[in-house]
């Protein structure tokens, strides 16, 4: 079995609700962030801790995870029920996806992925203006403060990259893939 295999055992399903929540400040951060259409990519769900949570202000939550198992568990779990969530099973590179997506959203989930397929597939299926935020919910920099916010806005898009930087009222914005907004 490999290492990704484990996610589709049952029992590790259910240990996933033990692992420490998300702080409240990157569900705000999250929602500042999304764009029209106000529809979210959750790239990686696992049992659905951002989804479930981004139903508070997302119009749908696309939950894309390729264990059963975890989707199963994440049903069964607050707010795993919500008409707004549509749980896909299958991986980020090559799952249905219906875009465009207002946001999407990884957490702690892009390093399962294959960067060389999904990304150019993320870039796709972003709304021109939307960001793809990369959360995880380890906080090693202590308590979320909007001066992390602004420094992660400011230096987030590559600088050697010319078609990702634009600044926006100040802050950071990445640009479709069509140059559009």
């Amino acid at each position: 079995m490999s290492l990704g295999e484990v996610f589709g055992d049952d029992a590790v399903a259910r240990a996933y609700q033990r692992r420490p929540p998300y702080p409240e400040a990157v569900f705000k951060g999250l929602e500042r962030r999304l764009v029209a259409p106000r529809i979210v990519l959750d790239a990686g769900a696992g049992t659905g801790a951002l989804a479930r949570r981004m139903t508070g202000f997302a119009e749908r939550v696309d939950a894309v995870e390729p264990s059963a198992a975890m989707i199963a568990e994440g049903r069964g779990l607050p707010g795993g029920s919500d008409r707004r969530i549509r749980w896909i099973v299958g991986r980020a590179e090559d799952a249905p996806l219906d875009p465009p997506y207002g946001l999407i959203a990884c957490g702690a989930s892009l390093h399962w992925m294959d960067p060389g397929l999904v990304l150019p597939r993320f870039r796709e299926a972003v709304a021109p203006g939307a960001y793809l935020p990369i959360v995880d919910n380890e906080n090693v920099h202590g308590p979320y403060r909007e001066e992390v916010w602004a420094i992660t806005d400011r230096y987030a898009a590559a600088a050697h990259h010319p078609e990702t930087p634009r600044r926006d009222r100040g802050r950071a914005r990445v640009r479709s893939v069509h140059g559009r907004r």
